[in-house]
Formats: C-alpha cells, structure tokens, sequence
C-alpha cells in the first residue's frame, strides 16, 4: 500500500487536481478517479481496488461532495472494518461532514492559493511512504486469499538498514453504523399472520427464530439444471448503516422456491441457442472455446437471461429470492457465513484470473444455507427486478414474495464476481446495477423456479446426482426476443408547392441580415447569380414556401447572390446587401458559382416526436455543420445527477451545429490569421499527426475567440443536449446520441478505445452519429459550451422555455459529452461537468462551434 486515495465531487476536480499537485511535490504517489477503465472494466471495481491498496484516504469535503452518492460510497468501504484506512478530511468549504465528526480535518478553504498544512503533511507522513510506483499497476500482484486481512504494512527505512514493514498507528475512529438488527418488535404483530401462512406453506422455518444451519441442502435435476430447494420463510433484507440502497433493513417472507445450484454454464446456454430459443452471446471467445464449456456464461444481457430462463422453464430469482437463498433467516454476511472470502469458497480477483467452472464439487466450502454455490464471486448475476435505490423504504415488514419496481432504468445484478477484490461486493446484501442491454465478461446469471410445478420424483432428504441433462423434458414456448431496430431511412416527400403567383403584395417585415463569415469564402470563385426572367417581379419570401410571408421583392432583370438551395430543389435561399430570403427557383435563371448547400424548411419538430422523423442535412462552410430543425425537448435526466433535474421541456429556434469537434488544422487556420491564440500545450498542436485531432489545451476564452471568428458561437447547453438527443428525448430514449444501446468503439471514443484522441470526420464513428448527424457527441473530448454553470437552474426555468442561455454569471462554464479516457456513465447526453472558464492544462477538453440560421 503506497498510495494516497482522494475522493472528491466532479464538481470540485480543479481543487483536488490542485491538492494532487501539493501532494505529489511532496513526493507522495496518488490516485484520482481519472485513471483509464481497461476495456470492460466498472469505475467501482477500480476505486474499489484502490482504496483497497492505498495507504491514506483522504476526502475533500464541500457542499458538492456532500451531495455525491459516490463520495459517500467511498467513505463507507473506507470504513470498512475490514479495509479500515485512515481517512483524512480536507475542507474546502462549507462545513464538516457529520459522518466525519470525529476527525480532525485540514482547513484548506484558500481553494487554489491553499497550501498543505503542516500537521496534515506531518500526519501522511506517518502512515504513507513516499517516491512510490504509480498506483494504479495493470494487474495487482498476489493473492489476497487469507481469512483475515492483514493491517497496512508501512516500510519505515531505518539508517544503514533494509527497510522493514511496520504497522502504522490508527490515524482516527470512525463510528461504525454497519450492525446488523433483527426486526423490530413493533413489526412482529404484521410478521406473525404472513409467518403463519408461511408456515402452513413448508412447516420449516420461521425467520424470527430459525438458523441457516436448520436447513439441509435437497439438490434435484430440474428440466437439466441442478437446482436446490429453498424452503418458505422470513429473513431481514437489506442492512443497516453500509449503503443507502440497501437500507431500511426489513423483514422478508418467501414461499418456497428451486434456485439454480450453480450460474448457467456455457454448455448449457448453447443447447437454447441451438433450439432457436436463445441468441448468441455478445463475444464468444469463451462460448465458442469446448475448454469454457462448465464455465458460466457471459456476455449475456439481461433480456438473453430471460429468455433462457424461460426456455427451461422458470425465471430469474428476485433480489429477494436470490438473497434469502445466498444468506438465509440468520442473515449471514457472506453466503458461508461470516468469515472472510478465500479463493476455497469464492473466485475473485487473482484466484483464477478469470471465470471458473462450476459445478458441484466445485468452492463447496463457499456453499449457501441451501447450498447454492458461487453466489459471491465467479460472475455477476442478473436478477429480475428493476434497480431502485429507495425501493426498501417502500416495503411493509413482512412484505410478502417482494418482486421489485414495476419499472425502472437499470436491473439488479448480485454476488459479486471474479473481476472484484474482496469484501464489500460479496456480501449477500449488496446491490449492483446496469443497464439491461449490456452483458461483459463478468455478468452471467443463474434460474430459479416457483415449486407449484414439482419435479415429478419425490425431493429427496439427500443430495443426487447432479449430472446435467443432455435435453429438457419440456420446452416452453420461447420467450419474445428483444431486436433492436434500425432507424428508417426513409423520407416523406415534400409537398411541391404552387409555381409562385408574378403579382407581388406588400412585404409585411424585413428580414434579419446574417453576416456568413468571410473566411470561408472559396477564392477566386464567381458567386452564383438568380436572375428574374419572369416578366413580372418575383417575391422574396421569409422561408423556402408559400405559406411565409413575403419579405422584399426582385424586379425584372435584378440578380441576386444564391446562399443555398432547399431540400426539394424547388426555392433558393438569396443574399440582398447581407439580408436573406428565399425565390421560388423556377422564375429565375442561375450562373457562375460552386454547388449549393442544402437548406431545409424551419417547421418545427414537437417534443414527443421520433428522432427518425428527421433525416440529417449537412453544409459545408469553412466547418462541416449539421442543420437542427426548430423544435421542443425534454431536457435534463432524473436518473443522473442532482444537477440535470429537474427533467423539463425546452424549446429552440433553428441552427446549424459542428458535425465533428474542431481540430488541430481548423484551429491552426485561425491562430495563423491573429484571431487566436495558440494552445496551451502545443505537444498535439504541432504535430501533423494530429492535424485531424480535435483541438485541445485550449480554455473557454480561446474556444470563443476561434467561433466568433468562424462567424458562430458556442452551442447553449440547451442547443447541445438537443443536438445530441432531439425530440425523443426522455427519461432513458436517446440518452446517448445514437439510442440506448452500450456505447461501444465504434459508437464513441471512450475509456482505452484509442488511448487517446481520435481523428474526426465524416466518416469516423458514424454509428454513434446524433438524430441530426453530429459525430462525437459522446467521448473524444469534453466539450465547452455558452452557459455559465449553476447547479440549481434547471428548477428555474419555466416548462417550454424558448433558446434558454443559461444563468447570467458564475464562476465555472460547462462541459459537455465526456472524453477518450471516461467511463459510459460520463457519456450519457444529459451528464453537465463545470470547469473554470480560464482552465486548459487538460488533453481531454476541446468544443464545436453552432451558428444561427437566421
């Protein structure tokens, strides 16, 4: 353990970076939580490791961290009994944390000018060594397998000598809130009427008095799936004081059910596949390999677990089920009991490198009450409910046969699995979660079955032969298969309107000048020219059709300057001295010019419309720009964030948004004309490899010089989020720009695709392209946009709001779209990130330029 853990709010990443610095000139090694993922790899699990390894733990306490699930998650494993590190709090503003009251903290309130106090360096002194490797090493060394964990070993080098291990002195005392309590007796009137119809049931167990060791284990073959008897009862769900999502600890009653004796292995899975009833797993190196036949199998989602479930069946245990049979009435910690996972009863990080057979004689030492195996370590297991975090609180004592939300975002996942260290996620309480659609190489499942349909032999008192069957006795129907659809590619046709009347009526406004930015002008090219050849005078309309109003006029024999043309070909958009307008095409002629771009109608989309109602147009004008139709949204997320919520309508006029972030050439162009400045750090900047790279080490300011000189702006956020998710918008439709599939390589940028940045263009990453055509609007590089950030301005803004520009001032500005090295959480389109305005010491922080139509 050589390292030093800081948790921290996103909100508050300049001031840890800040302190990162102060530590490491101290010779300290730490670790942030903007460390690469490895492909495949959870945020949790990395933090998990390092605070496993680290030698400190401190905590930077603010409002903003006060509020972060995450912050408080990290403390609670901190805490850990069995992780127990020295946690040290930093105050950066506000208060101290009650959960911290008894410790001592390091006023650091001076923010960026604050230095480190002596007593907090004199302190990490004690307990951390100093000039150490990084951290964070590709794969941990050894084999964490003892039942006791080993206090941190600290060298203290000694004059003349080999440096020995030592025990450092505990720097604090947490209070421990991780008792676990039976029911209270007020709760005992509701339990004993469910108890005693529970107990009618089965004549087994009640979960007041009864202990996991009144249960033998009864194993049958079920439809060839070895399956084991889980008797009627009650047990206390959830805990007390560890994590908020699996508190209030409640009593549970269940009637009797089968669960799976062990996950579903590869050889099983297949035979669904070969019956047609199951699809094929996401990967299949280990499905396709006779070697993983009896191991489980992954890179299933949710929906394939279903199904198969069904294919033999029965279903997926609720988290209910599945926790009264990995810990039983007496409420062990762990499905053994209370002892510490070993690699004997659990298969976890470094016992066997990856998944592990399973199969009766295979971690018996880590077998459940009812001797279920591998329900801690070996996969993660979906189970069939919906996640949420304050379901518990919901739930009358002695709930009957609990079977979760009734919707949600997320399914449960439970156990833990080969890819996680120890301790915290193998307890039988623990509550994972994920999207449905995603299956990696640690997420399996196992099956249960009610016992109304009784296996046709009498349950014998005794264990039998295991030995899957070749082919189930009886297949259901298959379950509805989940296929996800292509958008169309399909557009209606537009109307073709009436051949423009020579009578001119009086205009009815002017029409707002729109300065295109000259820059971009090709050299040496005739402009294209409209000629009126009608006879008559040819009306200048406000938009590309008859039902605008009309906004100036032609005269026989004038030209006008040709900007675009519509979608339909049938109207011109014209420049009149700067102004624009739009000529019915066929009472003109044409000359001179490079082709047109394409120009659609204004017609606003309403929220609630489909994202595949629009089909994307692009112009090029010095910038490839994607064209976003006037239109309504639901913006912001109730599932992120405090800061995205509250969800609420918002409304914009048209306008034209980067179709790629800008790069290292586009950049260049405008350092080189004196309009800009060059970037930070030049390492990318200079190099020609990167010319086609976005752009970064630039700050707010200079992304805003760079689009004002392409004639443009800064996106708003609202103009952003639109882009990026469009009308379909809502609760979990579009959250990334592509739909709510997992992001992938293909799809964005993100943690260790590339390593690093990634050129952009037309052709990059088009599977991740937004409803309009945007590229990169998830990973690659954070995005600047217009706003000031304010926490709490959504719940300023009244529904329907029309082109809101964020609040009026602050101290930060917001990111969009997270980067090459975040995680798919930071990729989701409503996630908001504020950094300081002046800030450009990153390789991850680039923008994109909007411009109005009008």
């Amino acid at each position: 353990m050589s390292h030093i853990f800081v948790s921290y709010s996103k909100k508050d990443i300049r001031f840890a970076r800040h302190l990162r610095r102060l530590l490491e000139a101290e010779g300290f090694a730490v670790w942030m939580d903007e460390t690469r993922l490895k492909p495949g790899e959870r945020w949790w699990t990395r933090i998990e490791r390092n605070i496993d390894t680290c030698a400190a733990f401190i905590v930077i306490m603010s409002p903003r961290s006060r509020q972060s699930e995450w912050v408080e998650r990290e403390i609670l494993y901190a805490d850990d009994p069995h992780v127990d590190k020295p946690i040290f709090p930093v105050l950066l503003e506000g208060r101290g944390f009650p959960m911290l009251g008894n410790l001592h903290y390091a006023d650091m309130r001076a923010g960026l000018k604050a230095d480190l106090p002596p007593f907090l360096l004199e302190k990490l002194r004690d307990v951390v060594p100093v000039d150490t490797p990084d951290p964070v090493p590709d794969q941990l060394p050894g084999s964490l397998i003892t039942d006791e964990f080993p206090a941190p070993e600290v060298p203290e080098p000694e004059p003349d000598e080999t440096p020995v291990q030592t025990e450092p002195e505990p720097v604090r005392v947490m209070p421990r809130l991780r008792d676990r309590s039976v029911v209270t007796i007020g709760a005992v009137a509701t339990v004993l009427a469910i108890g005693a119809i529970i107990l009618a049931l089965s004549g087994v167990l009640d979960g007041g008095d009864g202990e996991d060791g009144d249960w033998t284990p009864v194993v049958e073959t079920i439809n060839g799936l070895p399956m084991v008897r889980v008797p009627a009862g009650c047990f206390v769900m959830g805990s007390h004081g560890v994590q908020g999502d699996e508190q209030p600890a409640h009593e549970a009653c269940l009637s009797e059910f089968w669960i799976g004796q062990t996950e579903v292995t590869n050889a099983q899975y297949k035979a669904c596949v070969d019956d047609g009833s199951c699809t094929p797993p996401g990967d299949r190196t280990y499905y396709d390999d006779p070697a993983y036949a009896d191991h489980p199998v992954v890179y299933v989602d949710w929906e394939q677990a279903s199904m198969f479930a069904a294919w033999v069946g029965g279903t997926l245990p609720t988290e209910a089920q599945w926790e009264y049979a990995a810990c039983g009435p007496e409420g062990w910690t762990y499905p053994w009991g209370n002892d510490q996972p070993t690699c004997e009863r659990a298969n976890f990080l470094d016992c066997e490198g990856g998944t592990a057979p399973v199969g009766p004689d295979q971690r018996t030492a880590g077998a459940s009450w009812v001797g279920a195996l591998d329900m801690a370590g070996n996969v993660w297991e979906w189970v069939a409910d919906w996640y949420n975090a304050d379901y518990y609180a919901a739930l009358d004592e002695g709930v009957l046969d609990p079977a979760g939300p009734t919707s949600g975002t997320y399914r449960v996942l439970r156990g833990g699995s080969w890819y996680d260290t120890l301790t915290f996620n193998f307890r039988a309480t623990f509550r994972n979660w994920n999207v449905p659609q995603d299956g990696v190489n640690h997420f399996g499942f196992r099956c249960a079955r009610s016992s109304g349909e009784e296996p046709s032999a009498d349950v014998p008192e005794t264990p039998t032969d295991l030995t899957p069957t070749p082919e189930p006795s009886a297949t259901p129907a298959p379950a509805e298969m989940f296929t996800p659809t292509e958008p169309p590619t399909d557009t209606p046709e537009p109307d073709t309107p009436t051949p423009e009347p020579s009578a001119t009526p009086a205009p009815t406004e002017t029409f707002t000048p729109t300065e295109p930015p000259t820059h971009t002008q090709e050299p040496d090219t005739e402009p294209v020219k409209a000629v009126n050849i009608d006879g008559g005078t040819v009306n200048i309309r406000a938009g590309p059709g008859l039902e605008y109003d009309v906004v100036g006029s032609m005269p026989v024999g004038d030209s006008l300057t040709v900007t675009g043309i519509s979608q339909d070909g049938e109207w011109y958009r014209v420049d009149e001295g700067g102004r624009q307008g739009w000529i019915y095409a066929s009472l003109v002629s044409m000359s001179g010019g490079p082709a047109l771009p394409i120009v659609i109608p204004t017609t606003p989309i309403p929220a609630g419309s489909d994202n595949t109602d629009w089909t994307p147009v692009i112009e090029i004008n010095g910038l490839p720009m994607v064209y976003v139709p006037a239109g309504c949204f639901m913006m912001g997320s109730d599932e992120g964030d405090e800061d995205e919520r509250p969800v609420h309508e918002v409304c914009l006029s048209e306008f034209w948004i980067g179709q790629t972030e800008v790069t290292n050439a586009q950049y260049k162009a405008c350092v080189d004309d004196g309009a800009c400045t060059p970037p930070r750090d030049r390492t990318y900047y200079d190099d020609p490899a990167y010319a086609e790279h976005p752009v970064v080490y630039v700050d707010w300011e200079q992304a805003g010089a760079f689009v004002a000189w392409a004639g443009g702006s800064l996106p708003t956020e609202a103009q952003w989020e639109y882009a990026a998710r469009g009308p379909e918008s809502g609760t979990w439709t579009y959250p990334y720009p592509w739909g709510n599939d997992w992001p992938t390589c293909e799809r964005a940028n993100l943690s260790d695709c590339e390593g690093g940045t990634a050129p952009v263009g037309p052709h990059q990453r088009t599977a991740g392209a937004s409803w309009v055509g945007a590229l990169d609007m998830a990973g690659n590089v954070w995005e600047w946009v217009a706003d000031w950030y304010e926490a709490d301005y959504y719940a300023t803004l009244d529904a329907g709001s029309l082109n809101p520009a964020g609040p009026a001032s602050g101290s930060s500005r917001v990111l969009r779209g997270g980067a090459f090295y975040s995680s798919a959480i930071d990729l989701l389109a409503a996630v908001r990130l504020d950094y300081y305005p002046d800030y450009k010491y990153d390789d991850y922080v680039g923008f994109r330029c909007a411009r109005s139509v009008k």
